[in-house]
């Protein structure tokens, strides 16, 4: 498909993170914006994996172009807050922090910190992240004038239902239910995110990146899943071309947001092809964000570390 997205800047001097930047949605991104010029730690599970990935993307490197690896379990939140604390130590800067790690498991487990395992890889390491480098992208923004946060998220957040019940429980679970609450999950924390951050020069801002057939996602997926997937696969491009995505075209939206200067200054908003879209009901609800925001500041053990509201809370733009 033709992309109506404009082309990313010089981004020289400029430090962003990328997770789960070493294949799919990810690694285009980060290949992107390394291309540019911009400083790209990309994180992964696989040590041997990111290390091959990290070699691709120095190739592929311009001007101040450079890559690096961090490997976490997003599934743990002692690797995560590791994670975080090694990246503040490495960079004195952080012009945008990309989240784009995701899994599907198709039979929900728990995780070691007793959280159902997808909703702990998709919304609370990043949630966990982004609380804990926001000093970092503060001082940012408070030198450069911004920094940017970009959540991938889907159109699935559609059907997901924040039952905050079940949370730590994997009974009358399935892994699209699982699936579907963690995108919408990512959805309200963006909206909050950049509610608690207005006036700071850092934005925050979220995305369906399209529908891509065949990426790491997938690892965990069931039978049921992986067939449907490989049906999309096997066919023609002229059938599926308006609604599927390769990996590169996914990466469109992220590096528009990450990078663009079109979007200087927006913030809380939901986007696909580049464009501001209006999300579900139930992403839009204030209550819900706000809630949210406090259930996983308890589950990540954040307490009152956690970004505090905004004390001049304004209207969230999608609502």
């Amino acid at each position: 498909m033709v992309s109506t997205c404009p082309d990313p800047p010089r981004l020289d001097g400029r430090t962003m993170v990328v997770t789960g930047g070493t294949d799919g949605i990810g690694y285009e991104t980060a290949r992107r914006l390394v291309a540019r010029g911009a400083r790209v730690l990309v994180t992964g599970r696989d040590p041997a994996k990111g290390g091959r990935a990290v070699a691709d993307l120095q190739s592929e490197a311009t001007g101040d172009g450079d890559a690096a690896l961090y490997t976490a379990d997003f599934a743990s939140q002692r690797d995560v807050r590791d994670l975080a604390a090694r990246v503040d130590d490495d960079v004195d800067r952080l012009d945008a922090f990309v989240s784009n790690a995701g899994a599907w498991f198709s039979d929900p487990e728990l995780t070691e910190d007793g959280v159902e395992a997808t909703f702990a890889v998709n919304h609370l390491a990043p949630f966990l992240l982004v609380n804990r480098l926001a000093d970092r992208l503060r001082e940012t923004a408070a030198e450069t004038g911004e920094a940017r946060v970009v959540v991938v998220s889907s159109e699935l957040h559609r059907n997901g239902r924040m039952d905050f019940r079940k949370l730590r429980s994997v009974h009358d679970v399935t892994g699209s239910a699982a699936y579907a609450r963690s995108k919408l999950a990512n959805v309200l924390f963006t909206f909050e995110a950049a509610d608690r951050l207005r006036g700071t020069g850092v934005t925050a801002n979220c995305l369906h990146p399209g529908a891509v057939p065949g990426t790491s996602l997938s690892r965990e997926y069931g039978g049921a899943v992986r067939a449907a997937v490989s049906v999309l696969d096997a066919l023609p491009e002229s059938l599926t071309s308006r609604f599927v995505r390769t990996p590169a075209e996914a990466s469109d939206t992220p590096v528009y947001l990450a990078s663009s200067p079109e979007v200087e200054g927006v913030t809380g908003e939901y986007f696909a092809d580049c464009a501001v879209e209006r999300p579900a009901a139930a992403a839009r609800d204030e209550r819900t964000r706000r809630r949210l925001w406090d259930v996983s500041a308890d589950l990540t053990g954040l307490g009152e570390e956690a970004i505090p509201p905004n004390s001049t809370r304004g209207e969230n733009p999608s609502q």
